[in-house]
């Protein structure tokens, strides 16, 4: 099987994180009405960590979808400041007066 083809792991992982988050947190709203007698259960953990859960494995879920390109943030930045001093040199090279903006 080539590498293009092939799904990432995490997209898998992601998906299962957010089905057993929903599970959680589905769990934990049939309980709200009668809290176990544990230590903190008034603080709904189950609730919380199905949330905290569904956050991750969507992220997960999102970051590596097939056919999403593969280009970070960092590598996004880094293009944006390579077009914007590329365009000031070349107005520099072609002996143009500065832009009012730039002085």
């Amino acid at each position: 099987m080539s590498r293009e083809h092939m799904l990432p792991v995490w997209f898998f992982i992601g998906i299962l994180l957010s089905i057993y988050g929903i599970i959680i947190f589905f769990t934990a709203l049939g309980d709200w009405s009668q809290p176990s007698g544990a230590i903190l259960s008034q603080l709904h953990p189950g609730l919380w960590g199905g949330i905290v859960l569904m956050l991750v494995g969507g992220f997960y879920v999102l970051r590596f979808r097939p056919g999403r390109k593969k280009r970070g943030l960092l590598y996004c930045l880094f293009e944006a400041s390579q077009n914007r001093t590329s365009d000031r040199s070349t107005d520099l090279k072609l002996g143009s007066e500065p832009r009012k903006e730039e002085l």
